[in-house]
């Protein structure tokens, strides 16, 4: 049976857009990912690094206040077509970043051993309001 599904913030909840993602990531994954266990079964390439000066808010998603010192540790892949990036990052419970580069979207956990917590990272989320020194406050 083949299922079609639109992943959009106007048009599916953040928890079934992450979970139809992870599935589409490794549709034969019997454990859940976590800690070091991430295998695809889709086309992916991965990419040197991250690119601290344009890619900011993703490795604030990934590694919060640390994004400036620990953008280095973050994996990054393209999926499929290339439009589809995903970022890792292993702190412990392992953050998880999906940006659509076509369509404009990201969408995020912080713990992706968990099939809930999925957020669509929109204009108010609070990656796009952080204190002036929210880099430099633990350094």
């Amino acid at each position: 049976m083949k299922l079609e599904l639109t992943i959009h913030p106007d048009t599916c909840y953040a928890d079934s857009a992450g979970e139809a993602l992870m599935g589409y990531l490794n549709h034969t994954n019997a454990d859940r990912w976590g800690y070091t266990t991430h295998e695809f079964t889709c086309p992916v390439w991965r990419e040197e690094t991250v690119d601290i000066d344009s890619e900011l808010i993703e490795a604030t998603l990934c590694c919060g206040c640390f994004a400036k010192k620990e953008h280095d540790e973050i994996t990054k892949f393209r999926v499929g077509d290339g439009n589809l990036i995903v970022y890792l990052y292993w702190d412990g419970d392992g953050t998880i970043v999906f940006k659509h580069l076509k369509e404009g979207w990201m969408l995020y956990n912080g713990d992706m051993k968990c099939s809930y917590g999925w957020e669509w990272v929109e204009k108010d989320n609070w990656v796009y309001d952080l204190p002036e020194n929210y880099y430099e406050q633990f350094i």
